[in-house]
Parts: C-alpha cells; sequence; structure tokens
C-alpha cells in the first residue's frame, strides 16, 4: 500500500517528530510511504496530491479551519486529521468531513489507531491491471489466492487462471491489499480468503495447492490472520 503523506503544522520540532513515527509506522507495517512538510496552510493549498494531511488548528495566517474549508472546495476525497491543543475544538472540525483528532502532545497510541484505521478503510478488494503475454489486464484481487516468485518474475494464482507476470513478487505484493494479503515466505504472498488449513511448515488452500511459511514469519502470519477473520466475523 502506497501512502502520500502531508504534514502541516508551523512547529518544526513537532513536525519531524510526526513524521519519523509515520516512518516507523510504515517499516513496521512494510507500507510505502511518503511524508512532506507545510509550515502553513497556503503552501499546503498549493499542493493536493496527498492521500492523508494532518493538518494543525493553530496556524499563522490561514488556521487549520479555514485550511480545511479551502481544501474542501477542490479536494474531497482526501483525509484529514486534525492536530491541536486545544480540544474544545474538535466539534468544529467536523463540518469539513474530519477522520480523527489527534490532541498535542503526540500519542503514538493515537496515531497509530488513526493510521490503522485509514488502512481498514482503504484495503479492500480492488482491481488492479496486469501485463499478460504483451496485452495489459484488469483483475480483481479477490480473485487471488497467491502470488509465488519465479525468479524475477512471478506467478499470479487466480481461482481461475495463472498469469506469469513480469514483475517481482515485491512489486506485486506492493499492489495488493495489507490486510487481505500477507508475505508468507520470500517466494510466496497468500490471501487469507482462501485458506484452507495451515501448519508450521505450509498453508494449505482451498483449491488443494500449498505454499510455505517460514519460521520466522509464522507468529506474525497467525496475528494477522487473527486481524482478518475478526474484520470478516459476520
Amino acid at each position: 500500500m502506497f501512502m502520500l503523506i502531508a504534514i502541516c503544522d508551523d512547529e518544526p520540532l513537532f513536525c519531524e517528530q510526526l513524521k519519523k513515527e509515520i516512518y516507523l509506522y510504515s517499516s513496521k507495517y512494510n507500507l510505502d510511504t511518503v511524508v512532506e512538510i507545510f509550515y502553513n496552510g497556503k503552501k499546503l493549498l498549493n499542493d493536493l496530491r496527498f492521500d492523508i494531511i494532518f493538518l494543525d488548528y493553530q496556524m499563522p495566517g490561514l488556521n487549520g479551519l479555514q485550511t480545511a474549508k479551502e481544501l474542501r472546495k477542490i479536494n474531497q476525497q482526501c483525509t484529514i486529521i486534525f492536530l491541536t491543543s486545544f480540544p474544545e475544538i474538535v466539534y468544529d472540525t467536523f463540518q469539513y468531513e474530519t477522520f480523527r483528532f489527534l490532541i498535542k502532545p503526540l500519542n503514538i497510541n493515537n496515531l497509530y489507531e488513526a493510521l490503522n484505521s485509514y488502512r481498514k478503510k482503504m484495503d479492500t478488494y480492488y482491481p488492479i491491471s496486469i501485463n499478460k503475454e504483451g496485452d495489459v489486464i484488469k483483475i480483481s484481487t479477490k480473485d487471488i489466492i497467491y502470488v509465488a516468485a519465479d525468479g524475477k518474475n512471478s506467478i499470479i494464482r487466480l481461482t481461475n487462471d495463472s498469469i506469469h507476470c513480469p514483475k517481482t513478487l515485491a512489486k506485486v505484493y506492493s499492489l495488493l491489499p495489507t490486510n487481505c494479503f500477507f508475505k508468507t515466505h520470500r517466494s510466496f504472498v497468500i490471501n487469507f480468503l482462501y485458506i484452507d488449513s495451515y501448519n508450521k511448515n505450509s498453508i494449505k488452500f482451498t483449491n488443494g495447492e500449498y505454499a510455505k511459511i517460514s519460521r520466522d514469519q509464522l507468529k506474525y502470519f497467525k496475528s494477522a490472520l487473527k486481524t482478518f477473520l475478526n474484520d470478516n466475523a459476520i
């Protein structure tokens, strides 16, 4: 999963602290993330490419609410997370479809909860484009049972087909929803949806095929699978 994140705050030390923590979070969950810093709302409004914007309430010039108001006129899709030392203004931020509200000083647990919730909101099955024998085709990530490394290429095993893809396993993995897929081994990325059973060495899929699981990934695999099952329980 790729995230392009902006921090808009007039406190340089706080910006650097938040940036560092976002990169630590991204490293922990193997996410591809870019963070850019803006020290006022006017400069931010000149660059609206971002998936997530951490927006300080109290800034010189345009304050956070004014910046959010202008932002929503031209970008309805980005996720806004407000930052403030004044919790009493929380209700004022809701009119701009605020996703989260973080109180300063920064609480790491609250930051992680906000990012986890954002990923959960975004990480549903979706279509991706794959090069197949010179043609670009679109497949649903829901139809992928597993992806296996094939040298510098990969094999995408679908419910009704297998595609030889001229991309590395790592590249294909980066395109997949992170709450549904897991890299169990340097040669395999699996879809939780199609697991029939597993042991400490391998995973059996509902189609009868198997994938390897490495010893050092087993604990993390069990935790991620439990989360997936809980999130999809009826």
